[in-house]
């Protein structure tokens, strides 16, 4: 479901991104992604999403190699992809409900079957009755709930979340990633940079370590090679 061949990242002056980095997630899979600030792991993400472009080596999302994507056919590509973030990125124009709806019109899904979708999801997060509210009047927490309801109402193939209880409190943290693990079980492939270690040991998946632009270790079964 994502595989990284060699990829290197430099940015102007000489600055390292990512330097040779070997990734592969099968699909299904639930992986962290954890480093100290500067290791790496935002350039990773972004590189995923194709915000960035790579230096060298070969990205493949979904099936699609980002390195060859156009710009006009990458809407289409991050169709299938979700992406939850640390400061939820909510349209504060707009209610709960239309912040949802908004990422199946853009896909044109049938009008008849938004209403039905939107409120599947936000039965699924927990916050039904505040489908009318302003993301404003929201706790963190519940805006967090209304980006994974977007991520996910379009059924994504992969799930891309950056820092997704960066902003919340531990008990909050802990609900957020337990509606990711629902998506995963749900067959969703998950990558999540974190620097939650807490949460990466107790949830015990796939942990990636990085440190000054290269994966350092990788743990089948949580655990990360590096301290806090």
């Amino acid at each position: 479901m994502i595989i990284m061949e060699n990829v290197s990242k430099t940015y102007a002056k000489d600055i390292v991104g990512i330097s040779n980095v070997n990734l592969h997630v099968k699909k299904g899979e639930f992986v962290f992604v954890v480093g100290k600030s500067g290791s790496g792991k935002s350039t990773l993400m972004k590189l995923l999403l194709k915000e960035l472009e790579p230096t060298g080596g070969r990205i493949v999302v979904n099936g699609n190699v980002m390195n060859e994507v156009k710009r006009r056919q990458l809407p289409f590509v991050r169709r299938h992809i979700g992406v939850v973030f640390q400061d939820f990125r909510l349209l504060e124009d707009r209610s709960v409900y239309d912040n949802i709806a908004f990422a199946q019109k853009v896909i044109e899904t049938p009008a008849k079957d938004i209403k039905k979708n939107v409120l599947k999801m936000l039965s699924m997060v927990g916050l039904l009755d505040k489908y009318k509210a302003n993301p404003k009047e929201l706790s963190g927490g519940e805006q967090q709930r209304v980006a994974i309801a977007r991520a996910l109402v379009n059924e994504p193939d992969v799930l891309l979340c950056d820092e997704p209880t960066g902003n919340l409190d531990v008990v909050t943290s802990e609900e957020i990633m337990k509606l990711i693990e629902l998506a995963n079980k749900q067959g969703t492939t998950v990558l999540v940079v974190t620097h939650n270690l807490d949460i990466v040991q107790q949830m015990k998946q796939r942990t990636i370590t990085m440190s000054e632009g290269k994966i350092i270790s990788d743990m089948a079964k949580g655990g990360f090679g590096y301290e806090d």
